[in-house]
This record gives structure tokens, C-alpha cells and sequence, in this order.
């Protein structure tokens, strides 16, 4: 990566995969944060090859470097020394000069896990990225946030061309069943099972449902 030092307007931040990677420019002269959060999210979709419509989730996470809330504004309410930066649905509350002065750093380089998910009334795919500072993974083990078995431009490429298929069309046209609320735990079972049956009709399971034990689904 190019350092940005003679440009303090300028952040780039690394987006990895175990064999692949994408460099992700910040531009901290935009006039709206959304201008940032939107070119964050415009370029992460055209390294993953999913549209930014599609992300449900989107999460970096990196150490605080023992900086406590509220001189870090990212470590409020969270444990284990880490500060979080949180996308829900495209949408981030997070004001530019809290991003800028407390979270990102030049150079910082993150590690992309990636889950695919069905809604709730089965009716369309959801994504959910993790992006972990490469500070924090450990080479060896797999975590709830980052698995060395799946994390790579082959298993990416696949979780892309299901979400790029007709594969929501079959789910919309899908009767839909109805739930009582609160669902109970029957249903929740039952729910559960059809999925299963869903994805196995396509053979996609293991690219919604990690085997991994140490994976955010088990």
C-alpha cells in the first residue's frame, strides 16, 4: 500500500482474502459521511462481487490499543479491548471525524469472513461481512470471526453467484407459512428444517452453514 502521509485526506485500508486482496481508499474530503460510507461499501461489493444492497451486516474490528470510551468512541459497551465499527443494513451512525480521528489508520489491514444468510420468511439472501484486523487472527485457529477454511477468492466467488443467481426468485415464489409471535421453539425447529430442506434442494448449504466448529453457526 501506498503511504499517505503527504495527503491527510487520504486513508487506504487493506481488504483481504488467505489469496486475494483489494485496497480500499478513503476519501476524507467528502462533504457528508455518507459520501464515506457509501465509497466504503461501493468498493468492498466490487472486490466481493456482491451488490451493496445485498449486505445486511458489516462489521471491522481491530484492538483499541487500551484507549477507553469515550477518548475511543468505537469501544463503548464492548469487551475484550476491541473497538468496532458497525454497518446495519448500509446504514452507519458513526460521524466521518469519529471514523477518521479514532478509528482507521493508514495502512491498517483487515481480514474479510464472509456469511450467507436466509431472511427471516425465507424470502430473500442476506450477507454479513466480518472484517477483522489482521492483528487479531490467529494463524493457526479458527475463530467465531474468521475461518482459514473458507476465507478465500474460490469460496467468495460462490457465495457471489449464488446471491447473483435467480436462486431469490425460487424463494419468492415459495409459499409462505405462518408462525405465531413469539415463535416457539417448535416452530423455530421446523424453520430450521425447511431451510435445510431449501438449500440442500441446490446443493448451497455449505456456503450458508460453515463446518467448521469453531464457525459463527455452530
Amino acid at each position: 500500500m501506498n503511504e499517505n502521509d503527504s495527503n491527510p485526506d487520504i486513508t487506504t485500508i487493506r481488504v483481504k482474502l488467505s489469496d486475494d486482496y483489494q485496497d480500499i481508499v478513503i476519501d476524507w474530503s467528502a462533504k457528508e459521511s455518507n459520501e464515506i460510507h457509501k465509497s466504503i461499501l461501493e468498493q468492498l461489493s466490487a472486490f466481493t462481487r456482491i451488490p451493496s444492497e445485498k449486505i445486511h451486516d458489516l462489521t471491522f474490528q481491530k484492538s483499541s490499543n487500551g484507549l477507553p470510551y469515550p477518548e475511543n468512541p468505537f469501544m463503548q459497551f464492548q469487551p475484550q479491548n476491541i473497538s468496532r465499527l458497525h454497518y446495519y443494513r448500509n446504514y452507519c451512525s458513526r460521524k466521518m471525524k469519529d471514523i477518521r480521528d479514532h478509528f482507521f489508520t493508514d495502512g491498517d489491514c483487515f481480514m474479510l469472513d464472509s456469511k450467507l444468510e436466509l431472511t427471516y420468511d425465507f424470502d430473500k439472501i442476506c450477507v454479513y461481512y466480518v472484517l477483522t484486523h489482521q492483528d487479531l487472527i490467529d494463524e493457526t485457529a479458527c475463530s467465531a470471526d474468521y475461518c482459514h477454511h473458507t476465507c478465500n477468492r474460490a469460496f467468495l466467488d460462490k457465495q457471489a453467484e449464488i446471491v447473483n443467481s435467480d436462486f431469490e426468485s425460487y424463494l419468492l415464489h415459495q409459499p409462505r407459512r405462518l408462525f405465531p409471535i413469539p415463535i416457539d421453539l417448535e416452530h423455530l425447529l421446523d424453520m430450521e428444517t425447511r431451510k435445510i430442506e431449501i438449500l440442500a434442494d441446490f446443493n448451497i448449504g455449505q456456503y450458508f452453514d460453515s463446518y467448521c466448529r469453531n464457525s459463527y453457526h455452530m
